[in-house]
Parts: structure tokens; sequence; C-alpha cells
């Protein structure tokens, strides 16, 4: 038979905290000192054995390069090289006998025409092999970017995706707008109180969240400027401008009133 606990030995009941919840922002935008981007090598070969290889020594002549111009082995990320077969573009083999095409309406004779057909093709033009690798770049002086790519360009590869912006300092100012978003907070928790005649007192619970965007330089036709996507539902809050970084810090903090 199941025992009750006695009221006074029950764990006490979480009452409501008397209390305002607030949200703080801070927003900063400013150009990156780091970009990263990474080139294409590409190579082919009758084997993949072959394709490999040679895409292996075309990947090491572009890192030979990069050095070159004063890019640091810290600052190249070599993938792996990924291989697949291709057929060469090969038009239809004539083979067989001369055929008589149908007659059509209104034309009294009939005119020979050769059969088309792809057998043997494989037989006569087997696969050959395809190896694609990427190399991952840091540039960590920006007004090198120019060199850097012609370097890559020269050496046969060839630029992929997207420019990266990054900031090397990025904890220092993530910790500044922190700090700026909860002071923000504790105001706006001050100013709210003070209407409702409370005082604020101690936190209860704080939610962080920090966000980084970025928007491609994309120049406009020379009437107006190229759209520039959506990226989050805080554009509206802030202006993005094209290729710089802008970081968003946000806090939600509950106070008790007293």
């Amino acid at each position: 038979m199941a025992r009750s606990t006695p009221l006074a030995q029950r764990p006490p009941v979480n009452e409501p905290i008397e209390g305002i919840t607030v949200t703080g922002e801070a927003s900063r935008s400013i150009s990156p000192d780091t970009v990263e981007f990474s080139f294409e090598i590409c190579s082919s070969g009758p084997t993949a054995a072959m394709a490999v290889k040679d895409n292996t020594h075309r990947s090491m002549n572009l890192i030979q390069t990069l050095t070159q111009t004063g890019i640091g082995e810290a600052e190249l990320q070599s993938g792996v090289p990924t291989v697949r077969p291709t057929l060469p573009s090969i038009g239809p083999v004539t083979l067989g006998p001369l055929l008589p095409t149908p007659a059509f309406a209104g034309l009294g004779s009939q005119s020979l025409m050769p059969v088309q057909t792809n057998v043997g093709l494989l037989e006569s033009h087997p696969f050959a092999n395809s190896a694609v690798n990427t190399l991952k770049v840091i540039v960590r002086d920006i007004n090198r970017l120019g060199e850097v790519v012609d370097a890559g360009t020269r050496a046969g590869a060839a630029v992929t995706g997207a420019f990266l912006g990054r900031l090397r300092e990025e904890n220092v100012l993530r910790k500044n707008l922190l700090e700026e978003a909860v002071r923000e907070a504790r105001d706006k928790a001050n100013s709210i109180a003070a209407a409702l005649g409370k005082d604020v007192a101690d936190p209860v619970s704080v939610h962080e969240d920090f966000q980084s965007y970025q928007i491609p330089a994309s120049p406009g036709d020379g009437f107006r400027q190229a759209a520039f996507p959506t990226m989050s539902p805080v554009n509206a809050r802030f202006p993005l401008l094209p290729g710089q970084l802008t970081f968003l810090a946000r806090v939600a903090v509950t106070y008790r009133l007293q």
C-alpha cells in the first residue's frame, strides 16, 4: 500500500517569480582583414591512377607557386581528389548498309541513307577519368588578394566558390558587443521597472546569441544598385553593407523585481 508524504516533508513548489524579461542588441559593421577562397584543380587521364597522379602534381605546383607569393603553408589547405569516369564526346559511328528512306507525300522517289549507330563505341573509345581537387587559401593581406588570384590562375587553377571575409580579432569584438547588449538590456529593465514603481534586482536567467553576416560586393548597372539577398529577418534593424562583415549580439535577460 502506497504511503502519502506529509505536507511538511514535500519539496517546495516553485512559485512564480515577479520579474521582467528584456532584450538587448548591439551590432557592428567592419571591413574584413582576412579573406578565404578556394582554387579548383582539374586533370584527366586514361586511368584513375594517372588522373590522380597528374592532379597531385598540379596541386603541388600550385602550392609552390602560391608560397612564392608569400602565402604560408599554414594558410593553404588541400583537399582529397575526387575521381569520376567520363566518356569522350564523340559523334555516332556510321555502320551498316545503306537503307532506303521512306517516301514522303508528293515525292515519287526514295533516296538511300546510311544507318548511324553507337555499337562498338565503348570498345573503340574507352572511358577517360577526371580528377578534381580544391585548395583553400587564406589571404591575411587583402591588398595582395589580386596578386594571389593571378598567380593561381597562371598555374592552371580556377577560383571556385565565394570570397569569404574573416576578422582575426572576432573574439574581442564578440566580447565587446555582448557587453553592450547586456548594458542595453539593463537600461530597458530599469526604465520599465521605474514606470511600474519597482526596482530591478538580480538577474534570474540570461540567453545570448551572436551572429555574423556578409553580403558580397555586387556592382549595379550604372542606374541602380544590384539587389542584395536577404540574409536574416534582422536586416531591417541595421544596414548591411556589401563587402563588409556585420556582427550582431543579442541577449534576453530576466530580472527579478522588488
